[in-house]
């Protein structure tokens, strides 16, 4: 079974005692070092909604029939589509 890999691209930038990760396609978040426990949980929140998003938007273009470049990489199946085992 092959693996499959979502690819998200960050732009890191680190200035004296800050640091910046810009999410491509998302936001950008500054961070000031030395980095607290909680400092990082607006940023790994924003991380987790946005590939949600990204696989939210792949399923409702596949299931509206624009496949796109197939940059998803597999298809999906609905509830009533799979056979009972």
């Amino acid at each position: 079974k092959p693996d499959r890999w979502l690819r998200v691209t960050l732009t890191c930038v680190k200035e004296a005692d800050m640091f910046e990760v810009q999410v491509a396609g998302g936001g950008a978040y500054a961070f000031k070092l030395p980095l607290a426990d909680q400092d990082p949980d607006d940023f790994f929140q924003h991380l987790y909604n946005h590939i949600v998003g990204w696989f939210e938007a792949a399923i409702s273009d596949y299931e509206h029939g624009e496949y796109g470049s197939r940059g998803i990489g597999f298809d999906f199946a609905q509830p009533q589509d799979v056979a009972a085992d």
